[in-house]
C-alpha cells in the first residue's frame, strides 16, 4: 500500500497495482485483489471462482517481496 502526504498534514492510502501473468489489478492489504483494466482504472468485472485470475493470484502471493516488487505496475508503461 502507498501512503502519499497531501498538504495540510493529510494522508492518502492507496492500493498498489501490480502486472502478473498477464493481469493488472491492485492488491489491497485489508481488502485484497481487484482487477484492473489495461490503463490501471479499476475493472467493473466480477471474477468467479473458476477464472484463471486467481490461480495467477496465488502463485503471485507465494513470490518473495522482492520478486513480486518487481511487479509492481506503473502507469503509462508497457
Amino acid at each position: 500500500m502507498s501512503l502519499h502526504i497531501l498538504p495540510g498534514g493529510g494522508f492518502l492510502t492507496c492500493a498498489d497495482v501490480y502486472e502478473y501473468r498477464g493481469f493488472i489489478f491492485e492488491n489491497h492489504s485489508y481488502l485484497g485483489p481487484s482487477l484492473c483494466r489495461k490503463n490501471g482504472e479499476l475493472s467493473n468485472r466480477v471474477l468467479g471462482p473458476k477464472s484463471r485470475f486467481w490461480a495467477a493470484f496465488e502463485e503471485w502471493q507465494k513470490l518473495g517481496e522482492d520478486e513480486r516488487e518487481k511487479t509492481r505496475w506503473q502507469r503509462g508503461t508497457p
